[in-house]
């Protein structure tokens, strides 16, 4: 990692427009009112004074400058229009496109190119699809110049992109060709209204009756888009927001800290976990381990952009941090909730003190702090909120670890398709409903749709080279996750049998002495108070063991690495396959390895929800 990232990784001050309309047959003559209106909607973005009040606030780099980019596609009408733009002042026009590069009459613009042949193109319409799903998770608004009509031909055009819009949560600017402007009301669009959106025949007439858009509006900069590039505006105070907003908010104010106290986080966990395992390699290797200068710098980390690579590099790290620091609270409070118990049973033996005096008191004195520190732990975790950081880091370096994946095949994973905005009828607002979703979301759009000035293209991409990166991320010796999760397995079970066998053999101690105390008692032997003192410590000892392992999900985490495993290596056995007989097709072999990497990232993405699943409920909290 680079140790100059010290803070939160700030976004770049970047707008994306997603253009969609019809081809020029189906403007006609009609259409000149509403590419004059689009004319303005574009210079409306591009407006360079916006900059100010459109990213004020600690999301985004104060000094970097307005960058707007309009993405479009190959063909007349609409596309023909926005391409003819590119040398619009502040305005960057680029192509996302289901053909080749070739294929592409206009001449070269950067963009991405799925490259679907012709012929396939003419029958077959999942390159469309494939097209429209990634364009729109690297735009901020879809612009669509639309008649209001149900769709004609195949595709579905521009109807089926407001669709595809509606379904994963992008604000749409629509424009008739009467030149008016509407937005889409996403007070309309609860969860039945955007499956219904997505999937129903779409039309002017369901549109208004069901009124999913506006009135007409003269300025397409509304309060929604603004929302959309900046949740948390320029005011810096998130105490009377929404969860999500002050969860965004808190991302954008975190700092790190020291670094000699932030690289013992997790030190208390990581020698527990040793002396349990009795494990002299692992205690030594705890004193050395730095949380703050790892994270997954593996060749497909590092091949993703550099915004997107610091972004993964901050979140892994700070991860690594909040957990370290999380667990360690967890074996404390419930290590001390056994110490209290021991004090208290000590104290009432008056075990090696005296009856009376200042001696009298040692034990009560030693259980008050154990009991205090409790307290003090607990209120710490809360207000440090070290539980939800490690959830919601781990679950952007994740998901960015999955893009480093699945991006050289032009695919994004689902969680990037998750709307992040929802309208909370109780406020009677629209609202941030997951801070994570928007960050990642933004930090894709902001990255832009190809880190290459003159455009990336599957037909000019090793394919074979594309599948061998692919099975080393699953089944490398070093770096694949096939082993991660081995590793993983490994180490949770090993822990798990551990504190299990420890519990056991506290439990059959406990049992012996009262057995001693009973039998003792009738055979007049003789009488051992310490006997008593096992009696009760040693149960209080094995059920904090079993708190540690309910609270750290030792078990059910060995169980989801194990499985994840075994679907890794399912994966590992089609890339396999496709490296030694290869599709004869190679738009084929092109939609195999893609859906190939997809499903691995969907894979690891699955196991790392179910585990976020679990750990979600097991807060820092009182011991019980």
């Amino acid at each position: 990692m680079d140790h100059t990232i010290d803070r939160f990784p700030k976004l770049q001050r970047r707008i994306s427009l997603l253009v969609a309309g019809h081809r020029a047959a189906r403007l006609g003559n009609r259409g000149d009112a509403a590419l004059a209106r689009l004319d303005a909607v574009i210079a409306r973005f591009t407006d360079a004074g916006l900059a100010a009040s459109l990213f004020a606030g600690a999301l985004y780099d104060q000094d970097t400058p307005l960058r707007v980019t309009a993405l479009t596609g190959s063909c007349d009408g609409v596309d023909a229009h926005v391409r003819a733009m590119k040398n619009v002042p502040g305005l960057t026009v680029q192509l996302i496109e289901a053909a080749a590069p070739d294929a592409v009459s206009q001449g070269p613009l950067a963009g991405v190119h799925f490259a679907c042949p012709a012929a396939v193109l003419e029958t077959d319409d999942a390159a469309h699809g494939l097209r429209d799903e990634y364009a729109l998770l690297h735009a901020d608004v879809l612009v669509a110049v639309w008649d209001g009509e149900a769709p004609q031909g195949r595709s579905g055009g521009v109807v089926r992109m407001i669709q595809h819009a509606i379904e994963v949560g992008t604000p749409v600017l629509w424009i008739d060709l009467d030149g008016q402007l509407r937005e889409l009301d996403t007070s309309r669009i609860d969860g039945s209204n955007r499956f219904h959106a997505a999937h129903a025949v779409f039309r002017h007439r369901q549109v208004d009756g069901g009124r999913m858009f506006t009135a007409p509006l003269d300025d397409p900069l509304t309060p929604t888009i603004r929302q959309w590039l900046n949740p948390i505006g320029g005011d810096g105070n998130a105490q009377d927001r929404e969860d999500g907003a002050r969860t965004l908010a808190a991302y954008a104010g975190e700092t790190a800290g020291p670094r000699r106290i932030e690289r013992r986080a997790g030190l208390v966990d990581r020698i527990c976990s040793a002396l349990v395992l009795l494990d002299g390699g692992k205690l030594a290797k705890a004193f050395r381990s730095d949380p703050t200068g790892h994270w997954d710098a593996t060749p497909a980390n590092m091949a993703l952009p550099a915004g997107l690579r610091e972004r993964l590099a901050w979140s892994d790290v700070r991860a690594n941090i909040a957990a370290g620091r999380h667990r360690s609270r967890i074996w404390l409070l419930y290590l001390l909730s056994a110490f209290a118990v021991l004090a208290a049973v000590a104290g009432t033996l008056h075990v090696g003190v005296g009856h009376e005096g200042w001696q009298a008191f040692v034990w009560p004195a030693l259980e008050a702090v154990a009991l205090t520190s409790i307290i003090v732990l607990v209120r710490g975790a809360h207000h440090s909120r070290w539980h939800a950081r490690w959830l919601g880091q781990r679950l952007m370096a994740e998901q960015l670890r999955y893009l480093a994946l699945t991006r050289p095949f032009l695919g994004v994973t689902k969680f990037f398709a998750l709307p992040p905005f929802g309208y909370d009828t109780a406020r009677g607002r629209t609202v941030l409903q997951h801070a994570e979703a928007w960050l990642l979301r933004r930090a894709l759009i902001v990255q832009g749709v190809t880190g290459h000035e003159d455009g990336y293209s599957l037909d000019r991409v090793d394919q074979a080279m594309l599948a061998r990166s692919l099975q080393a991320m699953i089944d490398d010796d070093d770096i694949g996750q096939i082993r991660y999760h081995h590793g993983k397995t490994k180490d949770m079970r090993a822990l798990h049998h551990a504190m299990h066998n420890a519990a056991r053999t506290l439990f059959a101690l406990s049992l012996a002495a009262v057995a001693y105390h009973i039998v003792g008692g009738l055979a007049h032997w003789p009488h051992y108070g310490w006997l008593l003192f096992a009696t009760a410590f040693c149960p209080a000892m094995a059920a904090a063991l079993h708190g540690i392992q309910t609270k750290l999900e030792f078990e059910r985490t060995e169980s989801l690495s194990h499985r994840t495993a075994a679907e890794l290596a399912t994966m590992s056995a089609v890339v396999a396959r496709s490296l030694e007989t290869p599709q004869a097709d190679a738009w084929q072999q092109t939609l195999y390895l893609r859906a190939a990497a997809l499903r691995t990232a969907h894979v690891m993405s699955d196991e790392a929800q179910a585990w976020r699943e679990l750990i979600a409920a097991q807060d820092t909290g009182l011991p019980a």
